[in-house]
């Protein structure tokens, strides 16, 4: 719908949901797929960043996306919100890092440090102030699920932008919560 919708404002936000339904239907064919209640974190984070680079609206970034992700199972509570944190960073980046030069680099780094995970998503993008520290609906949707899973964020410039998120995380067998970091 956003290809053909002539006002850009319009057009953005269907790209936008768009990408954010599809993270969540990610995150339910992964599910249906182990039968288990859970999803792998690795398959989950990579389906998201790839099919969000792949489909870019700018393919003269020829951007080079690194994934580092450690493979845990994630609950369905923790997993949503993680997903469609994923899905409007590196949306983020995609529409607003790369304006100055086409050979961009999106790293996205997911470790299970025991009670603690750590989700890094960072780029070698302009450092515009602003970007992603403004008011908009996507980060405003970061936050909130930041919030919901009980966490924080950080946001730094340096070479690009690095974005760290860290909450607790919840057990898969017993629903526990205990602490996890996404960076």
């Amino acid at each position: 719908q956003s290809r053909w919708h002539k006002n850009p404002t319009v057009a953005a936000i269907l790209d936008r949901t768009h990408y954010r339904i599809f993270a969540i239907a990610d995150l339910y064919s992964e599910l249906e797929q182990a039968q288990t209640g859970s999803a792998s974190s690795r398959q989950f984070f990579e389906r998201i960043a790839r099919r969000i680079v792949e489909t870019s609206e700018h393919p003269e970034l020829n951007l080079e996306l690194v994934l580092d992700i450690d493979d845990m199972a994630l609950i369905v509570d923790q997993a949503v919100p993680l997903g469609l944190v994923l899905n409007e960073l590196v949306t983020n980046v995609v529409k607003h890092a790369f304006h100055d030069h086409t050979n961009g680099r999106i790293e996205i780094t997911f470790r299970n440090h025991g009670e603690l995970v750590e989700l890094t998503v960072k780029d070698n993008g302009t450092s515009v102030p602003g970007r992603f520290r403004g008011r908009g609906l996507g980060r405003r949707i970061v936050e909130l699920l930041v919030q919901q899973l009980h966490g924080s964020m950080t946001i730094e410039d340096r070479n690009g932008r690095i974005v760290c998120l860290k909450a607790p995380l919840r057990n898969v067998e017993s629903g526990k919560t205990q602490s996890y970091a996404i960076s």
